[in-house]
C-alpha cells in the first residue's frame, strides 16, 4: 500500500517537473522561434463546410492531420476510421476504468483514450515532415538538373520522382498524372501543395507556380531554395535533436501514467485508494495532467 502512493507520489512529481520543463524549453523557445455509413462525397462536405460547424470543424482538422502524416499512403485510412478507432480507445477505457471507479472519473478518462489516436497521429505527423524536410535539399538539387536538361518543370518532376523518397514520389506521380491529363498546371501544383507538411517545400511551390505562369528564372529559384533549405536545416539540427528528446519525454510520461494507473487498479489494495477523497483527488489531478500531456504532444512545432 505505501509502495503504491510513494509510485503515485513520484510520477506526479517527475511529470510536473518535466512538463514544466517542456513548456519552458520547447514552447517559451518556439515562439521567439515562430508557429463506413460517410461516403467520401459526405466527408468533403463536412470538411468544406468546416468553418460553419463544430463538427465541421473537428472533421476537417482531424483530415488536415491525415494529410499531414501521409498514412493513408501505407494503409488504408480516413477520418471515418480514425473517429471509429478514437471511439474504441475511449469505450475499452472507459469499461476498464469504470470497474474501479465512479462515472465522472471513468468518462474523463475515456476521453483521454478517444484522444490518444491523435497524439499518435500527431507524432506520425513529424516524423514524415522531418522526413521530407532532411530530403528537400536532395530533391530540389535532383530536380535543378533535369530541369536544366529538359527546360520542362513538369517533365524534370517526372524523372525526378524515380529518385524520391515517399511520400514525395507518390505525390509527384499524382502531380505529373494530372499534367498529362490535361488539369491546369497551376491546380496540379496547389494540389501538390496541399499534401507536403514542410512549410518550405510549400514555399517553394508557391514560387515555383508563379514562376512557371509568369515565364520567370526557374533555375535561379531553385538555387535560391537549395541554399536557404540547406541554411535551415543546418541551423535547425541542435533543435531537432531538443525536440526530439522532449517529445519521447512526454510519450514515455503518458505510457508511465497508464502503467501506473493499471497497477493500481489490478492491486489489490485499489479500494483503499480509489474510495478515499484522497484517491479520488489524486485521480482527477491524473486526468487533468494526461490531458495537458496529450495538449503538449499535438502541438506542431516548425
Amino acid at each position: 500500500m505505501i509502495f503504491l502512493w510513494i509510485l503515485i507520489i513520484f510520477f506526479f512529481t517527475v511529470t510536473l517537473i518535466i512538463t514544466f520543463l517542456c513548456t519552458d524549453i520547447k514552447y517559451v523557445f518556439t515562439g521567439f522561434k515562430k508557429g463506413i455509413g460517410f461516403t467520401a462525397i459526405t466527408i468533403d462536405k463536412l470538411i468544406a463546410e468546416g468553418k460553419r460547424s463544430r463538427v465541421g470543424r473537428l472533421i476537417k482538422f482531424t483530415d488536415e492531420m491525415i494529410l499531414n502524416s501521409n498514412i493513408n499512403l501505407f494503409i488504408p485510412y480516413n477520418v471515418l476510421i480514425h473517429f471509429l478507432i478514437c471511439i474504441v480507445g475511449g469505450t475499452i477505457t472507459f469499461v476498464w476504468v469504470s470497474s474501479s471507479l465512479n462515472f465522472v472519473i471513468s468518462f474523463l478518462f475515456s476521453m483521454i483514450g478517444f484522444i490518444l489516436p491523435y497524439s499518435i497521429l500527431q507524432l506520425v505527423s513529424d516524423f514524415m515532415t522531418y522526413k521530407i524536410k532532411k530530403y528537400s535539399v536532395d530533391l530540389l538539387i535532383i530536380l535543378k538538373n533535369f530541369f536544366a536538361s529538359t527546360g520542362d518543370i513538369f517533365i524534370a518532376f517526372e524523372k525526378t520522382q524515380d529518385f524520391c523518397i515517399e511520400p514525395i514520389k507518390t505525390y509527384i506521380e499524382i502531380m505529373v498524372f494530372e499534367f498529362k491529363y490535361k488539369i491546369d498546371p497551376e491546380r496540379c501544383m496547389d494540389n501538390f501543395i496541399k499534401k507536403i507538411g514542410y512549410k518550405e517545400l510549400k514555399l517553394f511551390m508557391e514560387n515555383l507556380k508563379i514562376a512557371y505562369i509568369h515565364g520567370s528564372d526557374i533555375n535561379l529559384l531553385i538555387d535560391e531554395f537549395i541554399n536557404e533549405i540547406g541554411n535551415l536545416n543546418d541551423d535547425s539540427d541542435k533543435e531537432d535533436a531538443e525536440d526530439k528528446i522532449l517529445n519521447i519525454g512526454l510519450y514515455a510520461l503518458l505510457f508511465l501514467n497508464f502503467t501506473i494507473v493499471k497497477i493500481v487498479l489490478n492491486s489489490s489494495y485499489r479500494l483503499e485508494i480509489t474510495n478515499t477523497i484522497s484517491g479520488q483527488v489524486v485521480f482527477i489531478a491524473d486526468i487533468f495532467i494526461s490531458f495537458y500531456i496529450l495538449y503538449l504532444t499535438l502541438q506542431r512545432v516548425d
